[in-house]
Parts: C-alpha cells; sequence; structure tokens
C-alpha cells in the first residue's frame, strides 16, 4: 500500500506516514514504533524513486543519452547551454518574438528528445515533479547527479519544456492579437469615430427636426393633400435650407448604405496590417499540432490551408481548394468577398488572412480548438484515464486514494448516509418552530441570528461535533 502511493503520487514522507497511520488505525493494528514506521516509509520512498529512475533512464537509447548530455554543455561562441536557451520564454509581446516562441517549440520538438516512449506506469505527477526540479535547477548541479537521476531529471524536463513553450507560444498570440494589431485597429477606429462624432451628431439633431416636420405635416390637411412648398416654408421657419443640405451631405458622407460594411470600421484598419501576421499564420499549423471540436474543426482546416497558400503563388480565389469562403462570416464578408462580391470571385488577401486568425484564436480561448502537447491549451479531456493506460495503473490507484476497485458499494454507502442525514434534518426543522427557510433557500434560526460567529466544530471519537469556544473538554484525540 505504502509503496503504491510512493511510486504513484511521489508524496513526501509525512504525508505517506499519516496515511500509513489511518490505514493501520482503520483495521485495528497496532501501530509499530514511530521511528521503525518512518523508516520503512522512508526506504519504500527510496525504493518508489529508484524505480522510477529506472523505468526512465531503460526507456532512452544510446544517442538519446548522448544527446540529453549534449543540452548540458555550452557550446562554442554561446553562453549558456541548449537547455538554459529552451527554458527561457518570450521576453516581450511583439511579432519577432511570436516567430521566435515558434522556433523553439519547433527545436524542441525536432529534437525528438520530448517525445521518448515512456512506461505508462509512469504516471504524470512524478513525470511532473521531476520536470519542477529540472526547470528550476542550475545546469552545474544537474550535471553532478549521477546518470540516473540525470537522465531521468532530463527526460522529464524536456518533456515539460515541449508543454510549456507551446503554452507560451499561444499565450503570445493571445496577447498579440487583443494588443497589436487588433488593439491597435480598434483604437484607431475608435479615434476616427469620436473625430467624426461632433459633426455627425449635429447633422443628425438637424435632420431630426426636418423628419419630425415631415411626420406632422400628414395631419395638416384633412381633405387635400399637403403641399411640398408648405413643408418647406414649415422647416425653414427652424432650420435654413442651406444648413438642411450641409446636414444631409454630412450624414452621407460619414455613414454608408446601411447594406454596406462600415468604412471606419476596425476590421478594415485591420485588413490593412495583415502582412505584420503572415509569418505568424505560414509557421502556426506547422509548428504545432492542433485539435478541434465540432464547431473549431472548420477553422482549423482553413487555417492550416492558409498556411500552405502562403507558401505558394496560387491565386487567392473561391475557386482555389485552400481557400475556405464558408468560414468567412459576419461583416468580413463584405471585405473579403466585396460589397457586392466580385464577378470573377477574387478575395481580399488580407482581409481573409485576418478573419482567419481573428475566429482562430476565438477558437483557441474557448477550447474549440486545442493543441494536443501544450498543458493550458489542451483538450479538457484529454488526460482521462482508459484503455491499457488504466489498466496499468488501476491496481496502485484506488489503494493510494483509500478506495475500493468496485464503487457501487461505496457509493450506497454514502447514498444511504446521506438519505439519513436529510431525513434528520429534516425532521428537526418541521419540530423547530424557531427556524426560519428564507426565499434564497437559506435556514435561519435565533441563535445563529446572534451569533453566528461562535459555533465551532471539533473532531472527537464520534465524528465532528459542535463545541463552545474555549472549550476543551470536548475534545478528544483518536485512539
Amino acid at each position: 500500500m505504502w509503496a503504491s502511493g510512493a511510486w504513484v503520487t511521489g508524496d513526501g514522507p509525512k504525508a505517506i506516514f499519516a496515511d500509513a497511520v489511518r490505514w493501520l488505525r482503520e483495521r485495528e493494528v497496532l501501530l509499530p514504533g514511530v521511528s521503525r514506521l518512518a523508516r520503512l516509509v522512508g526506504r519504500e520512498r527510496e525504493a518508489a524513486t529508484q524505480r522510477l529512475w529506472d523505468t526512465l533512464l531503460a526507456a532512452l537509447s544510446e544517442q538519446q543519452r548522448r544527446e540529453l548530455d549534449a543540452l548540458l554543455v555550452v557550446a562554442p561562441g554561446r553562453r549558456v547551454s541548449r537547455l538554459e536557451e529552451w527554458r527561457t520564454g518570450p521576453t516581450r509581446a511583439s511579432g519577432p518574438q511570436m516567430v521566435k516562441a515558434l522556433s523553439r517549440v519547433a527545436e524542441i520538438i525536432g529534437s525528438g528528445l520530448s517525445r521518448v516512449e515512456l512506461d505508462i506506469a509512469v504516471t504524470p505527477r512524478r513525470l511532473a515533479e521531476l520536470a519542477r526540479y529540472g526547470m528550476g535547477t542550475d545546469v552545474a548541479q544537474l550535471k553532478r547527479h549521477g546518470a540516473e537521476r540525470r537522465m531521468a531529471t532530463l527526460v522529464a524536463t524536456v518533456a515539460q519544456l515541449e508543454a510549456s513553450a507551446t503554452d507560451d507560444a499561444l499565450e503570445l498570440l493571445e496577447l498579440l492579437w487583443a494588443t497589436e494589431p487588433a488593439g491597435k485597429a480598434r483604437t484607431a477606429a475608435n479615434k476616427e469615430t469620436i473625430k467624426k462624432h461632433p459633426r455627425l451628431a449635429k447633422a443628425s439633431a438637424m435632420l431630426a427636426v426636418v423628419a419630425q416636420v415631415l411626420l406632422a405635416a400628414r395631419t395638416w390637411g384633412e381633405e387635400e393633400d399637403v403641399r411640398v412648398a408648405e413643408v418647406w416654408e414649415a422647416i425653414e421657419a427652424r432650420i435654413p435650407r442651406e444648413q438642411v443640405r450641409v446636414a444631409v451631405a454630412t450624414v452621407t458622407g460619414m455613414l454608408p448604405p446601411p447594406e454596406a460594411m462600415p468604412e471606419g470600421d476596425w476590421r478594415a484598419e485591420l485588413a490593412k496590417k495583415s502582412a505584420t501576421v503572415v509569418g505568424l499564420c505560414r509557421m502556426l499549423t506547422a509548428t504545432i499540432t492542433f485539435g478541434a471540436n465540432a464547431q473549431g474543426a472548420p477553422v482549423l482546416a482553413a487555417m492550416t490551408a492558409l498556411g500552405e497558400q502562403l507558401a505558394t503563388e496560387a491565386r487567392w480565389s473561391v475557386k482555389n481548394p485552400r481557400i475556405h469562403p464558408q468560414v468567412v462570416t459576419g461583416p468580413w464578408k463584405h471585405l473579403v468577398f466585396g460589397h457586392p462580391a466580385r464577378t470573377d470571385g477574387s478575395v481580399d488577401r488580407g482581409a481573409y488572412i485576418v478573419s482567419l486568425l481573428e475566429q482562430f484564436c476565438r477558437h483557441l480561448k474557448h477550447r474549440e480548438i486545442y493543441a494536443d502537447s501544450s498543458t493550458r491549451y489542451r483538450n479538457p479531456q484529454a488526460r482521462l484515464l482508459d484503455g491499457e493506460v488504466w489498466a496499468a495503473v488501476k491496481s496502485d490507484v484506488p489503494s493510494t486514494l483509500g478506495l475500493p476497485e468496485d464503487p457501487d458499494a461505496l457509493l450506497a454507502g454514502h447514498v444511504a448516509a446521506l438519505d439519513e442525514a436529510l431525513r434528520y434534518v429534516g425532521g428537526r426543522l418541521a419540530a423547530n418552530a424557531d427556524v426560519r427557510v428564507d426565499v434564497a433557500g437559506r435556514s435561519t434560526s435565533p441563535a445563529t441570528r446572534r451569533s453566528p460567529s461562535r459555533r465551532r466544530w471539533s473532531i472527537c471519537a464520534s465524528g465532528w461535533r459542535p463545541c463552545c469556544p474555549g472549550s476543551t473538554s470536548e475534545i478528544r484525540s483518536w485512539r
């Protein structure tokens, strides 16, 4: 039991010692001496750690061991080792840093060291424990370790480096999209709108007065039609005709027809800056392996085809199989296909690129598109154990967690206990006239209203029970 816990969880000696004491007391086993039990726990932890090192070392070939050791060497002409370079993420949000982050991911994946086939019995928690040590330990300290510990630490560290490098790249992508091209385009469009607002508001107010006069003109004559000259007399009595012409010109000049896309929209500004994200779109899906659910699959397929399209000189047209017009939605259609749509079927290259990148970032944020090697942007269901992986650890996990292999009896016991507690509380509520239940479902009583914070609970021989503050008579130890 203790060996399984040390192997699966990698907990410290205090946690394993406490679990051992609990296990012995539940089974009414006479406790051995504290020092004897501590030595037993320490021996099992050391055996589990050594087994972990041996297992990870056995998964490596001689070539992979030499390559891992080479990560700790400072090459001629460099200031730091290759491992330290991989551990250093982006320092600022910029396009070149995004390309550098993707190059870092490609280099780690290209080494092949981050995807070593490991024994499925090695739990992710043990690998994460080794990786935390390797990510924060000085390279000189890693060199001083023995071959088994050094290789095991490097295997876990490089595997974690691929995930952390992928996270850094995708986090930087979200940040860049929000602050750089999209953010600046929105800011520019908002500034332009603010500049136009005073003139547009004044002109709109004048036209509103004209509209009010026109609507009121219908009630002027009940038996004969109202003449246009009479309407203009009423309008000019409030606003000169020349000012009305100026107001109409101002509104029509600032606002496009209702069916057209606003010229000052931030998307139009963003489409002009597509050159800043071309390199990113070309590298993104080629470097990181993505997956998607039903909502994100069309956008992911279009983004993958976009990377291929950017590497060719093919024509940007709806007839091109690498162009996916069905993923272009909303106001982007006016910019991508024209308004009205172009007769030759051509698409605007810049508008198509940024519209697709915007949708990709949105689906990535909602995890409808995910990266398999990431920790933050991964598929939420990817780490559920099933099949051979679950069969390999099935015997260790229940014993480590103190759970039976068959959960039916345990769940039935919890159901019975919960039902009994609910019936007991329901009976007490019906018998206690002082208890009130408000509209939010909270129960109150005079005692809790007077001193809601003075009621405490302590653990005693019969379980959890209330006691008075400062009272020691109710507190008993487990024996």
